[in-house]
């Protein structure tokens, strides 16, 4: 699998988990301050809709957050292959590249003064 499916499976995974805890939050709000004793129980689910709701729109904001970050051409532009020729991106660097270029960017720190 990738790294978008797993991040997809790990937003479904707190999606339920907001769900969860969402559904509780509201029916025990609505019990705390609108329930008195001897009443029936209201009905669970206009509660549960509502959370699931939400993690429905939790779910929709991360995917569509996620699909930003992956790029939507297969085939680049021109212009955007000339400018990772030219090494204005090192996006398709390992990161071992990075790092030595990063250290050798660097400047050794001056020496502290010792005392006597």
């Amino acid at each position: 699998m990738e790294g978008r499916d797993w991040r997809i499976m790990e937003y479904v995974v707190e999606a339920i988990v907001i769900l969860w805890l969402g559904y509780m939050f509201l029916y025990q709000n609505y019990l705390l301050y609108n329930w008195h004793r001897g009443l029936p129980l209201p009905s669970k689910w206009p509660f549960f809709m509502i959370a699931f709701g939400i993690a429905l729109l939790f779910l929709a904001y991360e995917i569509g957050k996620l699909e930003k970050n992956v790029p939507s051409e297969i085939n680049p532009t021109p212009e955007a292959v000339d400018k990772r020729l030219d090494g204005d991106t090192n996006e398709f660097m390992s990161k071992e590249t990075k790092e030595t270029e990063e250290e050798e960017i660097r400047a050794p720190a001056p020496e502290s003064p010792r005392e006597p």
